[in-house]
């Protein structure tokens, strides 16, 4: 093949290796193509090692020995046993074969080659030399766990400015994580030393943009070196974005140095930076603490930064982890300041279902809203009612009807925590347009004997059944709405048959006469048309 394609055939060859050589009668022909392919560099080294450790790594129990054998003896092939070739295996590739042994036991078995060769450097400087101009790029994939074995080995720290001469050097690909694993061997063993060397980067013009990160791979800091931080983002040295990386290494800040950091954070409008404050204030106080007490106002206005309620364009956060983590620090906030719920609550209602908001129709923010009900109920209905009434913002209304209703089938409605008498004075202002809507959008109470007694439905009906005309047929179609399993006639059949268990505890008569209605209904419009279907069918 012209040379081109060579490679292209190679390629394919390889990548078709780990499924043709599972098959005992074709795995010899496989090993030997690799070898060729390895011997006439047709294909990456790195994606070959991969391949056969993958490989063996998914052998199964019952794969014939012999051939198991032969696929080792390739696998050790390809990586000979001098210090630069295991330094490009074991330092430059991050495989998850390389976490099992051959009876697929969770074994480390990177951890005694990385071991072996931060020995060797610590004997023999000259050894890194020829490496680093690798060590310190996105080449290093296991950079961060061989820095950290190589500083714990140099007691004195001495190959630091050899380290950081290479950094500064680095191409357009460099990556931190050599270094940052060698700091943070720094940090567990000398602190001050630490503080020190992060002190001298502050004033390198081509590594102090490291800083975030060196700090995020040591796993920790101290106060000094935080305050520097927030120095540097405020001198735009370093982006406002890098907070957001900084990990379990703010666990080791102050109260005070970390205040410091959400008010400056709290100063952008950007949505994107007002989360990277959620996700800092949710870490330190909610994740790690186990009785965290809040700062009452610094607390209060992240939760009810207006970032997080706008639908502004541009970066947002991820709505899944932004809402836990709000929920998370509003309910332990609310908690400790319950008398700031119903003003927390309002803002949510009012911006409820929005896009781009924090205030999405999700379950976390659901809870957070039930809880506060629970302690307001009365107070949380009139706002809600008053929303409802104008339902202009089809989002808002849709997630309330959800919220109000139970939005998950687990989930309790908020309904069941408002006052029924409260809820009757709100119908009866219009109640022919209210009751049907009601009825319509937003009660979904199983249709059960058990529950029917107390439900909202039958309240309407008692209520108002003999006035409005149109409330039983709504709620006959609400009923009507949902899936099932089977036959249909068995389905509307199972209908029936609970609206009769329900009509004979039953002595309203609004009540009894809309189960006569709607079983008249079901058999006339439903089973009876079903069960044709299903003869004509069957």
């Amino acid at each position: 093949l012209p040379e081109a394609e060579q490679k292209n055939g190679a390629n394919i060859l390889l990548e078709r290796a780990h499924s043709l050589g599972r098959r005992a009668n074709l795995s010899d022909m496989i090993v030997e193509t690799l070898r060729m392919l390895s011997a006439k560099a047709l294909v990456d080294k790195k994606q070959l090692i991969k391949t056969v450790v993958d490989f063996l790594r998914h052998a199964s129990e019952d794969f014939p020995a012999d051939i198991r054998k032969r696929w080792e003896k390739l696998r050790d092939s390809l990586v000979p046993d001098d210090f630069p070739s295991l330094m490009r295996r074991y330092v430059g590739m991050a495989l998850l074969g390389d976490l099992f042994d051959e009876n697929r036991n969770r074994v480390d078995q990177a951890q005694p080659q990385l071991e072996k060769l931060a020995d060797q450097v610590v004997e023999n400087p000259s050894l890194l030399q020829p490496e680093l101009h690798w060590l310190v790029t996105e080449e290093a994939k296991n950079g961060l766990r061989f820095g950290y074995e190589l500083g714990q080995r140099d007691s004195e720290f001495s190959l630091l400015p050899m380290l950081l001469g290479a950094q500064r050097e680095a191409s357009e690909n460099s990556d931190s994580y050599f270094l940052g694993g060698y700091f943070r061997a720094m940090f567990d063993t000398d602190v001050a030393l630490w503080e020190q060397e992060i002190e001298r980067l502050v004033e390198d013009s081509k590594l102090n943009v490291l800083i975030p990160l060196l700090t995020r791979y040591s796993s920790g800091m101290t106060d000094q070196i935080g305050l520097r931080l927030l120095e540097l983002a405020e001198s735009r040295i370093i982006s406002v974005s890098d907070f957001g990386v900084l990990g379990t290494a703010i666990e080791s800040l102050s109260d005070e140095v970390f205040t410091e950091w959400i008010e400056f954070l709290l100063g952008f409008t950007d949505k994107s930076v007002v989360s990277i404050a959620l996700d800092l204030y949710h870490h330190y106080y909610i994740f790690r603490k186990s009785a965290p007490t809040l700062s009452r106002d610094l607390t209060f206005r992240l939760l009810s930064h207006p970032s997080l309620f706008d639908e502004s364009e541009g970066p947002r956060f991820d709505p899944t982890m932004a809402t836990y983590r709000w929920s998370e620090i509003a309910k332990t906030f609310l908690n400790l300041n319950p008398e700031k719920s119903l003003e927390l609550a309002k803002l949510v209602l009012n911006h409820f279902g929005e896009e781009g908001s924090i205030a999405v129709d999700y379950p976390d923010i659901r809870a957070v809203l039930t809880e506060i009900t629970k302690r307001h109920p009365i107070e949380i209905w009139e706002h809600v009612s008053n929303l409802l009434e104008g339902q202009q913002d089809f989002s808002r209304t849709f997630a309330l009807e959800r919220w109000l209703a139970g939005g998950e089938p687990s989930e309790e409605g908020a309904f069941t925590l408002i006052p029924r008498e409260k809820i009757w004075e709100w119908v009866d202002e219009e109640p022919e347009k209210r009751s049907v809507y009601l009825a319509r959008r937003v009660v979904l109470t199983p249709l059960s004997a058990e529950t029917w007694p107390t439900s909202l439905e039958r309240g309407l009906l008692v209520r108002y059944g003999h006035v409005v005309g149109d409330l039983g047929g709504t709620l006959m179609s609400n009923y009507a709405m949902g899936g099932w399993h089977g036959p249909a006639s068995l389905h509307y059949e199972g209908i029936k048959e609970e609206l009769l268990r329900i009509k004979t505890g039953e002595n309203e008569e609004n009540v009894k006469r809309w189960i006569d209605d709607y079983v008249d209904s079901l058999e006339q419009h439903y089973i009876e048309p079903a069960r044709i279907d299903e003869e004509r069918m069957f």
